[in-house]
């Protein structure tokens, strides 16, 4: 109620509003060179926001109960270093809230240009240019852009596509699940993992450098975690199976994939047994084989087909 110089009282009605939005975890770290960014601004209140406006660029968005997505197509001629404010149009405010200092804008993301792969040991078995071997320690560079301290940084494994079995990330000079990473020159990584440490048969193995404040590159697919036998002996024997085949014994491991065999990678005799342990551990196998006779030729490599696949693949162990 206000009393005016008439000296009546006069009622006046006032809205009292909520506490103005709240903001957390500022400034939002934006990266040069990029021509649109997502942007998530995270607080109290934001379901009042209206509308956004920065000078760094238009943004577009919504909001809801504790945060506002959208985002913000860059002005061209940003640097590293520029801090620019946010103007937010508050529901039920007549004049705009400014908050100082909201963005900043940082050096380029890491990218992730080429991988280059290599395998500890010989499976004795083909393989196919993508294909990481579950259970075989592969060793891995990385050559990455916009790398410049590796102290700072971190890579994240994990799958693209396909079943994952545990995510991992590594520091450089910090082992972890038996892997390691060190830095191997300017814009070089280098790690070692066993694949299917991270993901079962059929994940899309990918890395995600992770640079602080920077951000964090695109994923880059390693290649596709495959579980292939390893092996190491195959002996024709002299028992006769039928009219025009012979047994064969093929020692190695994980001789469980194997689901046909024979001496080209279009036809195949079904694998009938299954493998057998040797003496002294679990790990070492022996297999029973039924092939044709007679071999296309003299010292005739072996082709095995791996369980669901249309085609052989050639091995380096012959009769």
């Amino acid at each position: 109620m206000l009393t005016q110089s008439d000296g009546v009282a006069h009622k006046l009605p006032v809205t009292v509003l909520p506490p103005n939005p709240k903001i957390a975890d500022l400034p939002t770290r934006l990266n040069m060179g990029e021509t649109r960014e997502p942007i998530r601004l995270l607080g109290s209140g934001l379901e009042r926001i209206e509308a956004v406006s920065s000078d760094a660029g238009e943004l577009t968005g919504a909001a809801d109960f504790e945060s506002w997505s959208g985002e913000i197509c860059l002005k061209s001629g940003l640097t590293k270093g520029q801090s620019f404010a946010l103007v937010l149009k508050i529901k039920g405010l007549e004049n705009p809230l400014t908050v100082s200092h909201a963005i900043e804008i940082v050096g380029p993301r890491p990218r992730i240009r080429s991988v280059q792969k290599s395998l500890a040991g010989a499976l004795g078995i083909e393989l196919v240019a993508d294909e990481l071997p579950a259970g075989n320690t592969a060793g891995l560079a990385l050559a990455v852009d916009h790398l410049h301290d590796s102290s700072r940084l971190r890579l994240e494994l994990g799958c693209e596509t396909g079943e994952l079995r545990k995510s991992l990330t590594l520091s450089a000079g910090e082992p972890s699940g038996g892997a390691s990473l060190t830095s191997a020159g300017p814009g070089t990584l280098y790690f070692s993992v066993d694949p299917g440490a991270i993901g079962y048969a059929g994940c899309r193995l990918s890395a995600t450098v992770i640079v602080d404040p920077e951000g964090r590159s695109d994923p880059f697919v390693l290649g596709r975690v495959v579980r292939v036998p390893t092996l190491d002996k195959f002996t024709l024997t002299t028992e006769k199976v039928g009219d025009a085949s012979y047994a064969g014994i093929l020692e190695g491991r994980d001789l469980d994939v194997i689901e046909k065999a024979g001496w080209e990678n279009a036809n195949g005799v079904p694998v009938e047994s299954i493998p057998t342990p040797l003496p002294g551990g679990p790990a070492r196998q022996t297999l029973r084989l039924v092939l044709p006779w007679p071999a296309p030729g003299p010292h005739a490599p072996l082709y095995v087909w791996l369980r669901g696949e249309p085609q052989g693949r050639k091995t380096a162990v012959a009769y």
